[in-house]
């Protein structure tokens, strides 16, 4: 499905390029300009404050799930500590069992911190993935928007994408004259940036499960 609709879009590229020759252009009077989308998308304040926005949720997440990996972590030690003085020949055997049952019940509480370790990052990957999704659409929605106005205005009749590839992954156009409107473009829509709204954080660490020692039996 994915390289059908490359292959469509390739083909509808090429017969826009095709709709430039010189034949068609006097018969056609067209008036054509290039964006490279994904970098004024890259370069847009509004895509750089959302991604600060995702840095921070993904900070907060990652303080929650090392939370939860100390949590296991403190958990599987007293758990271990328990199973070994279960063993403790020098205490009676009611001791032994009291200990034994002790540790069991950790155990217990080891697999439901761990379940519960695993639960999170599922749900926070999820989230993450769902917030940048609805970000990117709303913003590539605005910048095509925004495109739409300058073809307007400055009287083009086709404004073409040119960080488009082909099916196999390669550049659509390997050679152009067109216009870029892309540093117009950009400079346009980031003259209206709030003051520091350029400005990108670091990016935090992912956030992984933590790794499962060997299962307690």
């Amino acid at each position: 499905m994915i390289m059908m609709t490359r292959l469509l879009r390739y083909i509808v590229l090429s017969a826009f390029c095709l709709a430039l020759t010189p034949l068609a252009a006097p018969a056609q009077n067209l008036k054509a300009a290039s964006v490279d989308l994904k970098k004024l998308f890259d370069n847009y304040w509004k895509t750089k404050q959302a991604n600060n926005n995702l840095q921070t949720q993904r900070e907060d997440m990652l303080k929650e799930r090392n939370a939860l990996t100390d949590q296991l972590k403190k958990a599987d030690e007293e758990y271990k500590k328990l199973l070994e003085s279960a063993s403790d020949q020098a205490v009676s055997a009611e001791e032994r069992d009291r200990r034994k049952k002790a540790a069991e019940e950790k155990l217990l509480d080891l697999r439901r911190i761990e379940s519960a370790t695993e639960q999170f990052v599922r749900n926070a990957s999820q989230t993450l993935q769902e917030t940048e999704n609805r970000m990117r659409n709303n913003i590539v929605k605005e910048l095509k928007e925004a495109i739409n106005v300058k073809a307007k205005l400055g009287g083009y009749t086709l404004i073409i994408d040119s960080s488009a590839d082909t099916p196999i992954g390669t550049s659509v156009f390997l050679y152009s004259t067109l216009e870029d409107l892309t540093d117009a473009l950009t400079a346009e829509l980031n003259a209206k940036a709030p003051p520091g709204a350029l400005d990108e954080k670091p990016k935090p660490p992912i956030i992984e499960e933590p790794k499962k020692e060997e299962k307690k039996k």
